[in-house]
């Protein structure tokens, strides 16, 4: 995912669509850091939210890479 970042940073300063995909992307994951932020401040059980999503989130991309490489 990193190369595809990577990538696309170099292709918008060529390509105007790039830049701007890459400009509305920034807009959105600052939105949901701070959304995010707001949750973990809120109580304890805004942390154990953001805890229970995020471990959600590594499973489900574990799984997905393990199905991708070995049970496709």
């Amino acid at each position: 995912m990193g190369t595809v970042f990577i990538g696309l940073m170099i292709l918008g300063g060529e390509l105007l669509p790039a830049a701007r995909f890459l400009d509305w992307l920034e807009v959105a994951l600052r939105k949901l850091w701070q959304l995010t932020q707001d949750i973990w401040r809120s109580s304890p059980l805004g942390k154990a939210v953001v805890v229970a999503v995020g471990a959600l989130l590594v499973a489900a991309f574990m799984y997905l890479t393990y199905w991708l490489f070995f049970g496709g």
